[in-house]
Formats: structure tokens, sequence, C-alpha cells
């Protein structure tokens, strides 16, 4: 449940800020703004960004179901039943066309 914990402790950084970011499928980029962010601020001279994921072993409609609620439920899932990659497809096609 702290992977930040156990990295820093396995990587020797015990004296280290940590910090976990979860942004739903933007969770690596806002880590890497975060640390791009502390460094050009002047508030750390370094930054270091691990990224991981496992999703849980159950069925895909209750995966669906709760990877739908990190968004904006009712629009996105209720009435679509999307889960944010289609729904960024969607987007991706639009500003395409």
């Amino acid at each position: 449940m702290l992977p930040a914990v156990i990295a820093a402790e396995y990587c020797g950084l015990t004296g280290a800020g940590l910090l976990r970011c979860e942004a739903a499928c933007a969770s690596g980029s806002a880590a890497v703004f975060t640390a791009y962010s502390a460094v050009a601020s002047g508030n750390t001279d370094l930054a270091l960004v691990i990224g991981l994921e496992k999703m849980r072993e159950i069925d895909t409609p209750t995966t669906m179901e709760l990877i739908g609620r990190a968004g904006y439920y009712l629009w996105e899932f209720h009435n679509f039943g999307m889960t944010f990659p289609a729904y960024y497809a969607l987007y991706a096609t639009s500003h395409m066309a």
C-alpha cells in the first residue's frame, strides 16, 4: 500500500522526502511534473521518479467500474461505459479530425 516507502528504503533513501502521485491515466506525467517543479523552484537539487502499477486480480466488469469511478462517473462510465483510455481515444480522434 505504500510503494514510495518501500522503494526509498530499497534505494537507501530513508532520509528523503516522499510523494505519491495519483492522477488516473496521467499519474506518470503528474509525477514527472511534480519532480520537475520541485527542482525548478529550487526546493531540491535532485528528484527521482519511479512508476508502477498493479491492476487488481478481479473480473473485467468490476475493474472497469472501479477505474470508471476514478473520473466523472456519471458522465464517463455510467452513461457511456468507458474508462479513461477509451475516453482519451475519443478525444484524440476528435482532435485529429
